[in-house]
C-alpha cells in the first residue's frame, strides 16, 4: 500500500507538471493575439499563477508521495485554473462569433444598399406618399 501512495503520489506530481506546462503554453499562445484583442489582462493573471505553481511543484517534485494531499490538493486547483481560462477563451471566441456576424450583416446591408441604388430602386423612406386628388388611394411619386 505505501509502495502503490509512493508511485501515485510520483505520478501525480509529474502529471501536474506537464499540467502546468501544457496550460503556459495555452496561454502563451494567446499572448500573441493579445494586441488583437482587448482587456486580456487575465492572461497575464492566469499565466503568473501557472508558473508560480509549476515552480513550485518542480520544487518539491523530489518529495513524492510524502505530500500526496498537497498533490491532491494542486490538482483541484489546477482544475479551477483550467476551467477558469477555458471560460475566458469561450467569452473571447463568443465575441469574435458575434464580431463576424455584425460585420457579415453590415456587409450584406451596405451590398444590398448599393445593388438598390445601381438599378435604380428606392428605399420606402425615399418614396413619397401623396393623395389624388380623384382617388381615394395613395399615388407613388417617383
Amino acid at each position: 500500500m505505501a509502495n502503490e501512495d509512493h508511485e501515485s503520489g510520483i505520478d501525480l506530481s509529474s502529471r501536474l507538471v506537464k499540467h502546468c506546462e501544457a496550460l503556459l503554453e495555452r496561454l502563451n499562445s494567446l499572448q500573441g493575439s493579445k494586441e488583437q484583442l482587448q482587456d486580456l489582462n487575465w492572461i497575464s493573471k492566469y499565466t503568473l499563477e501557472v508558473e508560480i505553481r509549476l515552480f513550485d511543484f518542480q520544487s518539491l517534485l523530489s518529495y513524492g508521495s510524502s505530500l500526496l494531499p498537497f498533490w491532491m490538493h494542486s490538482e483541484r486547483q489546477l482544475k479551477r485554473v483550467e476551467s477558469a481560462i477555458n471560460d475566458e477563451m469561450s467569452k473571447i471566441s463568443k465575441s469574435v462569433q458575434m464580431d463576424e456576424v455584425e460585420a457579415a450583416h453590415a456587409s450584406f446591408s451596405q451590398g444590398e444598399t448599393n445593388f438598390q441604388e445601381s438599378v435604380g430602386c428606392k428605399t420606402e423612406a425615399d418614396q413619397v406618399e401623396t393623395l389624388d386628388d380623384f382617388h381615394a388611394t395613395p399615388v407613388l411619386i417617383h
